[in-house]
């Protein structure tokens, strides 16, 4: 997408809710602007407002700081425990900016404390929820299942707010209008177009291809028998077109997350959270490592549902 295109996007959405300058479009001759419009739906954002304004969800801001181009540092994300009940999860990201750089988040810490959270849940009680022990003591257990994930979530969000410049939480109508995020791309076909770019971009991958595995040997090698020719079966093994079927593990492992960060969110969102059945059945498959994406996905599915015939109900 070149900058009159992404302009055109901007000016379609001026309405809406953009987080993209003009400056921001004016890239350098390698890169190019790529403007993102993301929908939100209401499940998106959580169930009760803050202060009249709503937050959204863990799996839509990773939505955003994807389209923007937000990534992490590794060496600088993790979680650390104080006390026997409390976590707290560090993360720093960066962001590519229109010349090329990267623009770093300060490195942001989220503290998780499962006495705190529990008190505030059984303070706040007013249907009386939690009026024996077992009860409040199967939903202390229920947040200290997930809290170093909510500590370390907990951080990641505010990498992506800082980097994205969008606020904590929305006005009920904003959640209806569409949201416009930028990313910087590289500009493959000015790479491939100008021979001196080529050139560096091979020499880069080859440098890298060094880093790796060492410099190349140019031993002169006696001359060796001719190999035997393979089997049939040994041929389709190894071939390179049968990779092209294969699930890609670093992005099957990040919807795996992404949907068990779901189910922890309707773990504690009523009126799932109170059915002992449905919380059970959640509990169940995120202690299940072996879990496919299919069956989380169809158990939020199942809790939607229950949401929403829950909410028809009293709106009768």
């Amino acid at each position: 997408m070149d900058e009159k295109k992404a302009l055109a996007v901007i000016e379609q959405y001026k309405n809406d809710l953009v987080y993209v300058k003009a400056e921001d479009l004016q890239t350098q001759k390698m890169f190019v602007p790529q403007v993102t419009v993301l929908h939100a739906l209401r499940e998106d954002f959580h169930e009760y407002p803050i202060n009249g304004k709503l937050m959204p969800k863990a799996h839509h801001v990773d939505r955003i700081g994807e389209a923007a181009g937000v990534t992490f540092i590794a060496e600088q994300c993790g979680t650390r425990k104080e006390g026997d009940n409390t976590y707290v999860g560090w993360a720093q990201g960066k962001k590519r900016m229109p010349d090329g750089t990267y623009r770093t988040s300060s490195k942001q810490e989220y503290e998780f404390d499962v006495d705190v959270r529990a008190q505030e849940t059984f303070t706040k009680d007013t249907k009386g929820k939690y009026n024996n022990e077992r009860d409040k003591q199967l939903y202390f257990i229920d947040l200290k299942k997930v809290a170093r994930q909510r500590a370390s979530t907990g951080a990641r969000l505010r990498v992506i707010r800082e980097l994205v410049g969008i606020p904590i939480a929305f006005e009920p109508a904003q959640i209806q209008k569409a949201m416009v995020v930028y990313r910087i791309a590289i500009n493959t076909d000015e790479l491939l177009a100008n021979p001196e770019t080529r050139q560096m971009a091979v020499e880069a991958a080859m440098n890298g291809t060094t880093s790796i595995y060492g410099p190349k040997d140019v031993t002169p090698m006696q001359e060796a028998l001719p190999e035997p020719e393979a089997e049939p079966e040994a041929i389709a093994e190894n071939d390179d077109f049968a990779t092209f079927d294969q699930p890609e593990p670093v992005k099957q492992e990040d919807e795996r997350r992404n949907l068990r960060i779901q189910l922890e969110d309707w773990l504690l969102a009523e009126p799932v959270a109170s059915s002992k059945d449905a919380a059970g059945l959640i509990r169940e498959l995120i202690a299940d490592e072996n879990a496919t994406i299919e069956d989380m996905q169809a158990l939020i599915d199942r809790c939607k549902k229950y949401a929403e015939s829950k909410a028809g109900k009293v709106a009768s």
